[in-house]
């Protein structure tokens, strides 16, 4: 025990998140006709080996119980049994469950009573949103982030006009897995890829954070698993599929009509220029101003370079070569999310050993193809509980990540484009900061690769009906891995006009300074910066805790 308070003085000195993952049912059983309390009442959890006897006071407490709805028994010789059923428990909160038991003269039947939860609930000082599996499950959303973004006072990921991230030392907003800190070291953000359908509950608070949070400013989010149960199988499965097409309105990039295309490509314009006096100034204001081919022409045909003496129609035709990239999405977006859950085969003698095993992919295509054309995210995670004694329980689990996609940035920063959105704000300068180089290449920005690792366990012995101890160690690992794509093919292989050959570009990186022709496209240069990033942080948490309940 000594070592025990040892862990505890450790864990106040370092302020890390804390919150016990399960629940409470306290109350007193009484006599329904003198009101006076009964001793040594018996109150079990139906289906679990929990259970509880009131004391002097006709008190009792039941500790440690996982979130989710119970039936609850309470019995005593001499007394008609009562069964409480629809009970339900929440995360690091009480259910307070006050019984009457009625004496038994002769054989009589247990009497049915269907738990209520308090309006009020008188243990909750701040504000708490519990959200149960059954709720989320009917709700039209694929994932955990939306269940909490879905809540009062969270608007785009932030919790009461705060970030998910970080803006200084400190770190806003919380997410927990079951007691285990999900937070990733290099940029310091929550990791939310969590199984949908693995999920048992998940609370969130918003405002009135207790001492033992440490720095948390914004909002918790408490996330808490499933576990397998020991006498049967269950499979829960979730999928959705967009079917591909195009992700924007009207004409898209490769329109002849579009903002980077239709000053070249309109023959009214094109070839004496956009101020020739066809288009009236509304229009001209609205694309960009290009001279004209026939003065592009004629610039290369009196220059000192015989290599790239070009007809109007031939340099029109490089033009078009050098915007030909695909934009169309040719894949759909999906959403998989399956989890399985139940004994282990041959564990009843190993404590009960059961299992929860997870897996979540999800596609999204992008806006537009960039240097991958579609954000990826898949999830593994593998949960085993075992019962150590009637008091002790043990769990370990683990969980492995990969996000794939493009980088949102040029510079080796942490941040993938995860969504349509996020591709449309990169593209939102694009009228001043190598808008077409963006779009009409491929590696304007770099593909990047995110591998995140997990394992933890958690030990909790229930030492009395007053007090149990809780002891978690957990490991996060992630990895970067940022780097520009395949180099560009140099050979001279594409006829774009008579005798007229160019290489692949703008596709391709090539740190180059060369521009394409009439829109003076880059085609090398601050695409695609050439960096070659991997990076590698690690969190290792222990805390040992004994949680003590005041009967006062």
């Amino acid at each position: 025990m000594q070592s025990c308070y040892k862990c505890v003085f450790l864990f106040i000195l370092v302020p890390f998140l804390l919150q016990a993952q399960t629940g409470k049912i306290s109350g007193v059983v009484k006599d329904a006709s003198t009101g006076e309390p009964l001793i040594s009442a018996s109150i079990t959890i139906q289906g679990t080996n929990a259970g509880a006897a009131t004391n002097l006071d006709g008190f009792y407490s039941i500790l440690n119980v996982p979130p989710g709805t119970y039936t609850i028994k309470a019995s005593m010789i001499g007394y008609t049994s009562s069964i409480l059923r629809n009970v339900r428990v929440n995360i690091n909160q009480t259910s307070e469950l006050n019984i009457s038991l009625k004496e038994e003269s002769i054989q009589a039947n247990e009497v049915v009573v269907t738990a209520t939860p308090p309006v009020v609930q008188k243990d909750v000082s701040n504000s708490v949103v519990n959200v149960t599996s059954e709720q989320f499950e009917n709700m039209p959303i694929a994932n955990v982030t939306s269940v909490v973004g879905l809540q009062a006072g969270i608007v785009g990921g932030a919790f009461r006009g705060g970030s998910s991230s970080t803006t200084s030392y400190a770190s806003q907003t919380g997410y927990l897995l079951n007691g285990m800190v999900m937070r990733d070291e290099r940029d310091n953000t929550p990791f939310t890829g969590i199984s949908f359908t693995s999920v048992e509950e998940i609370q969130i608070q918003t405002g009135g954070f207790n001492a033992e949070y440490g720095n948390i400013r914004s909002g918790l989010v408490n996330i808490v698993t499933k576990e397998g149960k020991t006498d049967r199988y269950s499979i829960n499965v979730f999928t959705r599929v967009r079917p591909a097409g195009k992700k924007y309105f009207g004409d898209g990039p490769s329109s002849p009509n579009s903002y980077w295309l239709r000053s070249y490509l309109d023959n009214s314009v094109a070839w004496t220029g956009t101020t020739n006096g066809a288009w009236d100034e509304f229009t001209q204001k609205q694309y960009p101003t290009f001279e004209g081919w026939n003065s592009i022409s004629q610039k290369l045909l009196t220059d000192n370079n015989p290599n790239n003496d070009l007809t109007p129609e031939a340099a029109q035709r490089l033009f078009m070569f050098q915007h030909r990239k695909d934009m169309r999405i040719l894949r759909p977006d999906y959403d998989l999310d399956m989890s399985v859950a139940g004994p282990v085969p041959g564990g009843r003698e190993l404590g009960n050993l059961r299992f929860m095993a997870s897996l979540r992919a999800q596609q999204t295509m992008y806006l537009v193809p960039l240097a991958t054309d579609s954000y990826r995210d898949y999830t593994a995670n593998l949960k085993l509980t075992a019962d150590l004694s009637t008091t002790q329980k043990l769990s370990i689990e683990g969980l492995m990540n990969e996000s794939d996609g493009t980088a949102a940035n040029r510079n080796g920063s942490p941040g993938l484009f995860t969504s349509t959105g996020g591709v449309a704000n990169g593209f939102y300068y694009t009228k001043s900061s190598y808008g077409d180089s963006r779009l009409f290449s491929t590696d304007y920005w770099a593909p990047s690769i995110i591998k995140r690792r997990m394992l933890g366990g958690k030990y909790t012995n229930v030492l009395s009906q007053t007090s149990f101890l809780e002891s978690v160690l957990s490991i996060f690992q992630s990895r970067y891995y940022t780097y520009p794509g395949r180099s560009r093919n140099n050979t001279l292989a594409y006829e774009f006009a008579p005798g007229m050959f160019t290489d692949e570009a703008p596709f391709g990186f090539e740190d180059s300074s060369a521009t394409g022709i009439g829109s003076n496209m880059r085609m090398g240069v601050g695409m695609s910066n050439p960096l070659c990033f991997w990076d590698l942080s690690i969190r290792i948490i222990f805390r040992c805790l004994i949680h003590i309940q005041c009967l006062t």
